[in-house]
């Protein structure tokens, strides 16, 4: 869902369940004058259902990043990974050919998350900038 739209040539995504993301993401759209695109709603009862991923894959496939040649996204970091709605995303296939930025926030006990997202990434073909990692005990 399209929170600010700046008709830009960039895109920034992110998928939030406590409000962190949004807050970064919504901070780096107004600086670049991107627009904003919440992947999929995050909280607490939804990410924990059963069918969370499948509801995730399915808001992906109605996301339309053709116009977008710049995307950076916001996501925490789950069990050393980027989120669900986030992995799903790179899965898509929706992100070849796009200039990628990847933002992970965390909690601590990140070792191989950069690791991780470089190889999901590669494994995907896409072309990534930078990944930048946010520990939130030191924000």
């Amino acid at each position: 869902m399209i929170i600010f739209s700046a008709m830009s040539k960039g895109a920034v995504l992110f998928f939030s369940m406590t409000g962190n993301n949004k807050r970064f993401a919504s901070k780096a759209s107004a600086e670049k004058k991107y627009d904003l695109i919440e992947l999929f709603p995050g909280n607490f009862l939804r990410v924990f259902s059963i069918p969370f991923n499948s509801l995730a894959r399915s808001a992906i496939k109605k996301l339309s990043l053709e116009k977008y040649s710049d995307i950076i996204i916001y996501s925490p970091v789950w069990a050393g990974k980027p989120s669900p709605a986030v992995t799903e995303l790179i899965k898509s296939g929706k992100l070849k050919g796009k200039r990628l930025r990847i933002n992970l926030t965390h909690m601590g006990g990140n070792d191989c998350t950069e690791k991780e997202v470089n190889l999901l990434v590669k494994s995907n073909s896409l072309r990534i900038l930078s990944i930048k990692m946010t520990d939130l005990r030191k924000k």
